[in-house]
């Protein structure tokens, strides 16, 4: 073998391993994502019977165990995770002025709190 046909065989074969690498990277990455997202099931849903402030601070350490960092999905998960009960009730609250999918995760516990509070 001619030394420019060995560097061009190495050079094909590293264009190849290269496109390989990404595209088993991408995957590794797709599945880990799902596999996370698939994970994160409701949280419990509220009770009146235990102190929202209590609620809430399970549904942080839930939260940091899921590694669930985000605000919006931290906002879905708790609107998803109260109960349909307290959350028509929430979205009553707030009226029409203050969509409860347009809230900060901050805000969303605030007005439940409040709403809680008469």
């Amino acid at each position: 073998m001619v030394a420019e046909q060995f560097q061009s065989l190495l050079t094909v074969f590293s264009t190849q391993q290269a496109t390989f690498m990404s595209r088993f990277v991408n995957e590794i990455a797709a599945k880990a994502f799902s596999a996370n997202s698939a994970a994160i099931l409701l949280f419990n849903k509220f009770d009146e019977k235990e102190k929202f402030t209590a609620y809430l601070n399970r549904f942080n350490i839930y939260t940091d165990l899921k590694k669930v960092t985000v605000d919006s999905e931290k906002a879905q998960l708790f609107c998803s995770s109260i109960g349909s009960k307290y959350y028509n009730n929430l979205a009553a609250f707030l009226s029409p002025s203050k969509p409860i999918n347009a809230l900060k995760f901050g805000d969303l516990t605030a007005a439940f709190k409040q709403m809680l509070t008469p």
